[in-house]
């Protein structure tokens, strides 16, 4: 049998190679946000015309005042030390002979899990009915890179799937088709960190959250109305040039007022405790409190990459969310806020049941979520811990709940969007899950056909042109299907814009074989289609 041969820190050759390779990607996607100019780049590189500086009333997103709150476990959070099988202990404690938590540090919650004593908060909120625990979420083909599994996490796509738009892009999109033509008065989505992430891009790959890098640039925003300073700049040419884009920048950043005054219409009722996280959460429960008509935050908390010496850092960060997320709903219920917003944990995947040499764990595959808020109505476990006895073909534990049903359920039960659209968001249809709440009313999607019947020219027998008519800007998917109904294109997901809008189609591309095809598209609840023939 061959040899693996091992680094210091426990890694395989290989495996240290594509870690290395991975982490200088999201080094390569941090370089912008180093220079300070990540936050308008998109606005900067001209993906929004000058109209967007004029307004438009859009209130909360889905007609709802609901907020949804993701915080991001950056790094990979480890699942089995989160919520530990007592059930099956000795086969926990054989995988970790000394990254294991002993039983002496565990407290069951129900049906044989535990979490660490470390985390009393986790307990507060279990014991007053504010947390759900989703075990064993994953997604089929687990990837194991950082960069890569984080985008299939935000844009909802299969893992063998590029995917160019997030899934909260697109539904802020299909929510309001002309967001990029004539933004709202207020941000459909605020982002603190996660430069680079897709969560909120459309398929003009433009980020539509108001984005800053890290709470310092927000506390520039709501202390002086602009996010990059221009003063003390040198005084050259350089020096010139780094102001007018600068300024250029603070202008682009419409929201600045709004969010000012919001933060200053408001304050925080107790202190939180000291981490990153608590910084993100403290600002968000200003901002809704203050009356902010944003709909959908991203918080950030990093350091869950734990290879080596996992024991103190990972129970040390599980502290600070535990203590953070209950300051944040008891902050919230100061002022009557709690029961309108919902948060929930995200992580690109879990680490592996075995650990490794250096006393920590490497990237692994299915690990629990957490829900968090009044309106989970009750503290309980959705789905099966992932058995330990049955791993994948990697080693890794096999998932049991995928994502998407997650996205599907908040969708569909929290922000009120019909079945239908739920599914041309995520792609395709996902079981929901119980979690505890649902909308007594469904939100209505813009019902007007806006779109009239499709044009088409012919420029060579495998080559195609369509042309589609729309009355106003419209969120579409654009497939062609062959004549028993399965999908063949996914030719285009996004905005059709006002007027006639052409799509080419060079079967020759996708191996299309000769015979007849359905060119669709699909607006809000209107679908149209147009037979061709493939010579």
């Amino acid at each position: 049998m061959k040899k693996s041969h091992r680094t210091k820190d426990g890694l395989s050759l290989n495996n240290k190679k594509a870690h290395e390779s991975d982490h200088l990607n999201w080094s390569r996607r941090g370089f912008l946000q180093s220079v300070g100019l990540t936050t308008s780049m998109s606005l900067l590189l001209g993906k929004l015309p000058l109209k967007a500086f004029t307004s438009s009333a859009m209130d909360y997103l889905g007609e709802t005042e609901r907020i949804l709150v993701l915080i991001r476990l950056a790094g990979g959070n480890d699942g089995l030390n989160t919520v530990v099988p007592l059930f099956d202990y000795g086969r926990y404690q054989q995988l970790r002979p000394t990254v294991g938590i002993p039983t002496a540090d565990l407290t069951e919650l129900k049906d044989g899990l535990a979490m660490p004593h470390v985390t009393p908060d986790f307990f507060n909120l279990w014991e007053n009915d504010l947390m759900k625990i989703v075990q064993g979420v994953g997604y089929p083909e687990q990837n194991l890179s950082h960069f890569r599994s984080t985008d299939i996490w935000s844009t909802a796509s299969d893992a063998q799937f590029i995917e160019p738009s997030g899934w909260l892009g697109r539904l802020i999109t299909l929510d309001d088709p002309e967001i990029t033509v004539q933004p709202p008065e207020h941000p459909a989505a605020v982002q603190i960190g996660n430069s680079g992430n897709l969560t909120f891009n459309d398929s003009d790959n433009v980020n539509l959250s108001f984005q800053v890098s890290n709470t310092n640039q927000l506390f520039q925003i709501v202390n002086e109305g602009k996010i990059f300073p221009v003063d003390e700049l040198p005084d050259c040419l350089h020096g010139a040039q780094i102001e007018f884009v600068r300024n250029l920048a603070n202008q682009t950043f419409r929201y600045a007022d709004v969010i000012r005054t919001s933060y200053e219409n408001a304050q925080n009722s107790l202190e939180y405790t000291s981490s990153s996280l608590a910084n993100q959460l403290a600002i968000v429960a200003r901002l809704i409190k203050g009356g902010l008509r944003t709909s959908l935050y991203m918080v950030t908390l990093n350091g869950f990459d734990t290879h080596a010496n996992q024991p103190n850092q990972h129970m040390n960060l599980l502290r600070a969310l535990s203590s953070n997320v209950k300051e944040f709903f008891a902050d919230l219920k100061s002022s009557g806020n709690d029961k309108r917003v919902l948060a929930m944990t995200t992580s690109e995947f879990g680490r592996r049941p075995q650990q490794n040499a250096s006393n920590g764990t490497d990237h692994g595959a299915a690990a629990p979520l957490f829900v968090f808020g009044p309106e989970v109505n009750g503290a309980d476990i959705i789905g099966q811990h992932p058995d330990m006895n049955d791993l994948d073909m990697a080693g890794n534990l096999k998932h049991g709940i995928d994502f998407r049903q997650l996205y599907r359920t908040l969708l569909t039960e929290w922000l009120c969007f019909p079945d239908s659209e739920a599914g041309d968001i995520l792609g395709r249809e996902f079981e929901s899950l119980d979690l505890g709440f649902n909308c007594t009313t469904t939100r209505t999607v813009d019902p007007v056909a806006v779109i009239s019947e499709i044009g088409m020219i012919t420029h060579h027998l495998r080559h195609f042109t369509f042309t589609v008519d729309a009355a106003k800007a419209v969120y579409s998917k654009v497939k062609v299907y062959d004549i028993q109904g399965r999908e063949v294109v996914r030719l285009y997901r996004g905005i059709l814009n006002s007027g006639l809008n052409k799509f080419d189609l060079n079967t020759s591309d996708y191996n299309m074989a000769a015979g007849m095809y359905v060119f669709a598209v699909k607006a809000g609840s209107r679908l149209i289609t147009r037979k061709f023939v493939v010579v």
